[in-house]
Formats: structure tokens, sequence, C-alpha cells
């Protein structure tokens, strides 16, 4: 199975995900944090000799600016020892997508209806993924790529979490040759009592370089910074393929089209295309219950013989059929054994195209 290649390929040196704080020695200064997505936090820790004001937080769409007053303008010559200005804000629940953040330090304004006199302004930037559409099967990443500027790609990634009430931190991404490693902080406590865990989706946009072609494998990993009994856990892997032209040929998770519209009366075909190993020996439509169609490929893959992924591009016949919303669930076999991370779903409509429609309906 591709668990056991991705374990092999995905073994490289773990990135510090949670630095420390610049009020207790860190390098980074000043430091910015972002958890959750309803409410999304943001925490800003920075070593300053200012005595400063509270944050006052403006959201204006995707530019988000926190404004402090200077309550020591001029800031006195020097200090024993540097305060620590540290504080936590509440963003709300923000759409998907990429925000810049810029905090500053200002002098407030002489006059009553005068403005503020901007002394420090900090820049940072993060990105709200969308939410999970399900949880993906445990320890597999439900994942896309789309391109980016000057050859760089955007993953969007959904893997499950086994835990209480998580907390995710910012994923960090490096890269080995063909192996990318994503590692996010989280904060998960158990509560009082007998509570049971429970499978969380979790979902993130980050940022890939320039890749070249060839096969690429995806590790996510989640630290807890705050518990050393639990240290680091792999909670997905994943992979993809970039064709010699620098297209992304397939993913680990399967994609489907259509071939043609389906519009009712007329033959429909149905086309899935997913990273996978092994031999490949056909494709199977099990049965149809109802709307919901049931489809298997056949994979016989023998350890420990290594087999090298690939694009898999099958197809199923599906026939005629009438007006109507239809769903396919595709999963995998592995000689009677599935696939979990493998299976995948698919849902589309039969219905004549708009501009043959009686009128009226």
């Amino acid at each position: 199975m591709l668990q056991r290649m991705f374990i092999a390929v995905l073994l490289i040196a773990l990135p510090a995900a949670a630095q420390t704080s610049p009020c207790s020695g860190g390098a980074t200064n000043p430091l910015f944090t972002v958890t959750g997505r309803d409410p999304v936090v943001l925490r800003f820790e920075h070593a300053v000799s200012h005595r400063l004001g509270g944050p006052q937080v403006m959201v204006n769409g995707t530019t988000i600016g926190i404004l402090q007053y200077l309550l020591d303008a001029p800031p006195p010559p020097s200090a024993a020892e540097a305060p620590c200005n540290a504080q936590t804000v509440s963003l709300g629940a923000l759409p998907p997508g990429t925000y810049q953040v810029r905090w500053s330090y200002a002098i407030p304004p002489a006059l009553p209806n005068g403005s503020p006199q901007l002394v420090e302004t900090y820049p940072f930037t993060f990105t709200v993924a969308a939410s999970c559409t399900m949880p993906p099967p445990v320890f597999f990443l439900r994942m896309t790529l789309r391109p980016g500027s000057a050859g760089a790609r955007r993953l969007h990634y959904e893997n499950s979490f086994l835990g209480y009430t998580p907390q995710f931190g910012t994923p960090a991404v490096s890269v080995f040759e063909h192996s990318i490693n994503i590692v996010q902080p989280v904060m998960d406590v158990a509560p009082s009592g007998s509570a049971s865990e429970n499978i969380v989706c979790n979902a993130e946009d980050v940022d890939l370089p320039p890749l070249a072609p060839g096969i690429y494998g995806v590790q996510v990993m989640h630290v807890f910074p705050n518990s050393e009994a639990r240290g680091a856990l792999v909670t997905g892997i994943g992979g993809f393929i970039i064709g010699p032209n620098g297209d992304v040929q397939c993913t680990t998770t399967r994609s489907f089209s259509l071939l043609p519209p389906a519009v009712p009366g007329s033959p429909i075909t149905l086309k899935s295309t997913i990273m996978t190993t092994g031999f490949y020996s056909g494709t199977d439509l099990l049965f149809r219950n109802g709307f919901t169609f049931y489809v298997l490929d056949r994979i016989a893959q023998e350890y420990p013989t290594t087999y090298v992924p690939y694009c898999l591009i099958s197809a199923i016949d599906l026939g005629k059929m009438p007006a109507g919303a239809y769903a396919v669930q595709w999963g995998t076999n592995d000689f009677g054994a599935s696939r979990p991370g493998e299976l995948g779903t698919f849902s589309f409509n039969v219905a004549m195209p708009a501009r043959h429609r009686p009128s009226g309906k």
C-alpha cells in the first residue's frame, strides 16, 4: 500500500514548528501565532521597552489592521528588563482566503479629530483554508493543488485528527528532494471526566515552491508543544505526480470527469484518475442502489516487492440514465482488501441543457 512507501520516503528532519516566545528569549521578535477557525485567534508577542494601550482591531476584507497607542512617547531611554507586549485578539469567523495583518504602534492624535502618528508597524500574512467537506479516512489526506505564480502551487489538504477540542496552529512546510513535510502545532487538552476522543476534520492551505517533474510524497505531522507525553504524531499521508510539462497529472485523492456531458437518454461514461501502486487488472461496476453506483478498481500488489507510483486512469460505462441526481462511490480492491485512502465519492446531475428545456420548465 501507499502507506508503507510514504513512511519510508518521508523520514526527514523535523522543522521547529513551535517557536519560543521572544519574551522568553526566542529569536523571532515579534512573534505572530494564529489558532482556531471560528473564531480565528491571533496572538502577538513582542519584547519592547514601550508601555502600550490595549489593541484596537479593524478588519476590512482581507486586510487586518491592529493599533496600539504608546503611553510613554517618547519611550524611556533604557530599561533594566524589556517588558513583554503579549496580546491575544479574536478576528471572528473569517472566510477562506489570504489575510494581510499590520500590527502598529502609534502616538495618539494631538487633536480630538486628528490622526494617530504611526511609529512602528509589523506585517504578517496568514491563510484561512476552506472548511472540510467531510473527514477523510484516518491517516490519509484529501488534497487538491492549484497553480500559483512563478511555478509555485497552493496545496489544500484535509485530514482527520483524533482528539477532543483541538486548536490548530499555523502549518510549516519543508521540502527535501521529493518529500514534502508539513508540521503543525496543535493544542488539545482532554476535558475532565471520562470524555472520549472524536474525529475532527482539519483543513489547511499551504504554499509550495516550484517543483521539478517527478513523484512526491506528502506527510502531515502534528506536534503538541505543551505535552511531552504526546510528542509528535503523523496524521496524514498522500502524494502527487508532476508531469514533464509541469502539470499535476494525479494525486492520491481520486478525481472524476464525465464523458460526454450527462443528458437524459445518452450513454454516460465516468472516468477516474488517481495516483496508486500495483498491477491494475480492471474496473468493475459492483452494483447500483437507486441513484448510487458502487465501482471498484482491481489492483494486485505483493510484498516485499517495491512498486513505483503511477497515475491510474480507469473508466466505467454507466449506460443511459433518466434525469436526476446521482452519486458514485469508487474504491480500490487489493487482493480482496480495500484501500481506505483511495475511496472517492462523486455527485452529478443528469439534465437537459438549458437551451433545450421546454419553455416554462
